[in-house]
C-alpha cells in the first residue's frame, strides 16, 4: 500500500416528523423542528504503510463467525489477514439477497468484542439495503463477529482498511 491511501464515508441525517392528515390536509413528513435541519458529517481515514486494503464484494453471514475471512487476500498483495490483524476502517452494506440471491430484508449484527451479535444489547444492526462506515482503535479480526437475526444467510460487502500486524 503507498501511503496517502484514504477512505472516505459521510453521513446526513434529516429528523422528521409525521404530521397525520386531517379534513384540510394530507399527511406528511417535515423536519423535526426542535433541531431545525439536516445533521451529518465526514469520516476519513489516512492508512499508513503497514496498512491494507481489504474487499469482500459477497460474504455470506448467518451465524456467529468472524466478518473478515482469512482465507482472504489482500488487494495490494497475495498475503492473506491474520486474525490480530486491527481493523482501522471499514464499510458493511446488506446486499439484500441471501446466498442464493433471493431477496431477504433480514437484519444483519455486528459486534466488535467477539461476542455473538445476536445476544447483544449493543449490536450494530445492518437492514436491507443499508450501510455502517466506522473507524475502530484496537478491534481485531477475530473480535468482529457477524450473524443474522434469525440465522438465514445473509450477502454483505465488506471493504476495510486492516493494520497487517505481521508487516
Amino acid at each position: 500500500m503507498s501511503v496517502g491511501d484514504e477512505a472516505r464515508g459521510a453521513v446526513s441525517l434529516e429528523p422528521t416528523v409525521l404530521f397525520t392528515a386531517d379534513a384540510d390536509a394530507d399527511a406528511v413528513y417535515a423536519i423535526h423542528h426542535d433541531i431545525k435541519g439536516s445533521v451529518g458529517g465526514k469520516l476519513e481515514y489516512t492508512a499508513l504503510a503497514d496498512e491494507k486494503w481489504y474487499y469482500a464484494a459477497a460474504t455470506n453471514v448467518t451465524t456467529d463467525a468472524n466478518l473478515l475471512s482469512t482465507s482472504a487476500t489482500y488487494t495490494e498483495d497475495s498475503e492473506n489477514p491474520a486474525t490480530g490483524d486491527l481493523v482501522r476502517i471499514i464499510s458493511v452494506t446488506h446486499n439484500g439477497v441471501t446466498s442464493a440471491d433471493v431477496a431477504t430484508s433480514v437484519n444483519v449484527h455486528l459486534s466488535l468484542d467477539g461476542a455473538n451479535p445476536a445476544t447483544k444489547a449493543d449490536a450494530i444492526v445492518i437492514g436491507k439495503d443499508q450501510s455502517v462506515i466506522f473507524k475502530t482503535y484496537g478491534v481485531t479480526l477475530d473480535n468482529l463477529h457477524a450473524c443474522t437475526a434469525d440465522g438465514t444467510s445473509v450477502s454483505v460487502k465488506v471493504v476495510a482498511i486492516l493494520d497487517d500486524i505481521s508487516a
